[in-house]
């Protein structure tokens, strides 16, 4: 593992199955990688066309990963393995509760042989409606340019 502070490309892959409907989001961006022996933060911001851009800040740490963000939605979601968090989800239309199981989660630091992965498996349940399975594919590249 490299310790320190990156600039990196991100690229951020969600796919979300809702009983027969399914959903894949595919973000890149370029951001901040902190990593020290503890945790890794990721900071980046998503620009997606005709809404407000939407900062994130991704902290992961051996037992959970938390995701904030903040301008166009904001959230605060933990990711724990085999538990039970709750949110509120707040974005243009209104505000959202959300519960989210995390089923797994694995982190692979940036090293100088291979770039940072995150894969988070979990299910939401919003405002109690029906469970909605998501897969989260993080994947972070130092760039050297």
């Amino acid at each position: 593992m490299q310790l320190g502070q990156f600039f990196v490309k991100i690229s951020l892959q969600t796919k979300i199955s809702d009983g027969n409907d399914e959903q894949q989001t595919k973000i890149k961006a370029v951001g901040e990688l902190f990593q020290t022996e503890r945790q890794s933060v990721v900071r980046f911001t998503e620009q997606i066309d005709n809404q407000p851009d939407v900062h994130t800040m991704i902290t992961i740490k051996s037992e959970q990963v938390t995701i904030k963000r903040s301008g166009g939605v904001e959230m605060n979601q933990q990711f724990q393995s085999q538990r039970l968090t709750e949110t509120v989800y707040r974005h243009q239309f209104g505000t959202i509760r959300m519960e989210t199981l995390t089923k797994n989660f694995h982190y692979q630091p940036l090293s100088t042989t291979h770039n940072a992965e995150l894969r988070i498996d979990y299910i939401t349940k919003l405002d109690g409606e029906e469970e909605r399975k998501h897969e989260l594919l993080l994947i972070i590249e130092e760039d050297k340019s």
